[in-house]
């Protein structure tokens, strides 16, 4: 069994993949057991066909590089579970496949996990150039830490390290509706992080879009949390003792005209009551899109095509 697996998603990576498995390759080979885990999350450019030729010229000898060929688009975090379903390794490591991940810094996330934590995640001290990227990272952060109770001071990243007793827990969550770090924070608060400076990514374009943050808004929230449920409850609750209290107001004093020109505000609670209404209804509805396709059928993840460099020996 290797000591390490290490899972990359990949999604229209084509110009970075070459220099990301080299470097892999060179860092790690000689010191560590591992093997290298590549999911092709449905892309759209050459990457499955960069995957191929590199698992096709990779050393016989050298440690495994198994590739996934996912049938469609599922998303990162599905295929990340899809690689996380297949890894042997004693500890599980999550890089990016556009090379900002230096993996030198695998030996400093072994060595907190070898120290007792479940999970060490990889906070970077330069934050990344797009804004919609470091938009989207602190806001996730800031919802882990209110809703999924995130230890406070633990940044969430992408580069993450965990041990194979919670990769067990997790990979026991089988729905399409998957996010790996609420699934750790579900489990455990044993978790901490390392330092590190996050390098240039070698994609031409960028695949995070303000589309995206979005999408880990809804997926986040009704997936992992009751609260957002809560808290339309209490505005609602808010706008109805406060519509009672004006009326007993207005039932038992008399205005002067000013004063009954400010009760005509009541109108605007009307108005915000709409919008609680609507608002709680379309979160509501996400609760219920959400069982819906938890209970559909659908799969997290179906692999279409599996290589392997072992079966070169």
């Amino acid at each position: 069994m290797p000591g390490l697996s290490i899972v990359i998603p990949v999604y229209n990576n084509e110009h970075s993949l070459e220099p990301l498995v080299e470097g892999i390759t060179k860092t790690l080979r000689g010191k560590l057991m591992y093997e290298l885990i590549l999911v092709n999350d449905g892309s759209t450019d050459s990457s499955w066909q960069v995957i191929e030729k590199i698992v096709s010229e990779y050393p016989a000898d050298a440690d495994p590089i198994i590739a996934y060929n996912l049938s469609e688009n599922y998303g990162q975090e599905n295929a990340k579970m899809a690689g996380l379903s297949h890894a042997s390794g004693e500890y599980i490591v999550f890089m990016d496949a556009d090379c900002q991940h230096d993996p030198i810094h695998i030996f400093a996330m072994l060595e907190q996990c070898m120290n007792g934590a479940d999970v060490c995640y990889a906070n970077f001290n330069n934050s990344p150039a797009n804004p919609f990227k470091r938009l989207g990272s602190s806001v996730y952060n800031y919802l882990a830490y209110k809703l999924l109770r995130k230890p406070k001071g633990i940044y969430l990243s992408s580069y993450t390290m965990m041990s194979q007793s919670m990769r067990k827990k997790v990979k026991r969550y089988t729905t399409p509706l998957i996010n790996i770090d609420a699934l750790v924070l579900q489990h455990t608060q044993n978790v901490t992080q390392i330092f590190v400076e996050q390098r240039k990514s070698l994609n031409k374009k960028t695949n995070y879009t303000p589309l995206k943050l979005v999408a880990l808004f809804f997926k986040l929230l009704p997936g992992f949390s009751i609260i957002p449920l809560r808290i339309i409850f209490l505005c609602g609750l808010t706008c109805n003792s406060a519509a009672m209290i004006l009326g007993v107001i207005k039932w038992t004093i008399h205005f002067s005209e000013p004063s009954a020109h400010f009760i005509g505000t009541g109108k605007l609670m009307i108005l915000g009551m709409g919008g609680i209404i609507l608002t709680a209804l379309g979160i509501i509805g996400e609760y219920v899109g959400k069982i819906y396709v938890m209970l559909s059928g659908n799969k997290a993840f179906e692999i279409r095509t599996e290589i392997s460099s072992d079966d070169k020996k």
